[in-house]
């Protein structure tokens, strides 16, 4: 069996916390250990993004109830929550493989006040459906 090949990365953004966005890239946890921050600035205004290889585990704390990858990655969401001010999008989206027996992708959209997690087989799927008009379509890809 293949191992999983994959890339995150996010969109450009702003901060309120330039600080504290370093150190939470810095203490989160990837595939190839390191999450690299991107800036560059548009109109005038210091905008920053965010890439790795694979998918991004969430933050490294020593934390002993933070033991699940979705504890952590949830955490990880919730400090950027903490940075980016009102009006402000965080879209963070990973694609991998594991040879052709399972390709995917997702998106994560973040904002000040909410997170919403989608699916790239589950988006296919319902627009199968919809494209079909039978709700109970299942595109089988395993």
């Amino acid at each position: 069996m293949a191992d999983y090949c994959g890339a995150t990365r996010s969109n450009y953004f702003k901060v309120t916390d330039e600080d504290a966005l370093s150190e939470l890239l810095s203490s989160s946890r990837c595939e190839d250990k390191k999450i690299v921050l991107f800036e560059r600035e548009v109109d005038g205004e210091k905008t920053f993004s965010f890439g790795c290889s694979g998918g991004i585990e969430g933050v490294d704390d020593n934390d002993d109830d933070l033991d699940v990858f979705e504890d952590r990655f949830n955490v990880f969401v919730s400090r950027l929550q903490a940075i980016i001010p009102a009006g402000e999008v965080i879209t963070i989206i990973e694609a991998g493989y594991n040879g052709i027996q399972d390709v995917g992708g997702s998106a994560v959209v973040v904002t000040k006040d909410a997170c919403s997690y989608i699916g790239l087989r589950d988006k296919a799927e319902r627009a199968a459906q919809e494209m079909l008009g039978n709700p109970k379509y299942n595109l089988v890809m395993e």
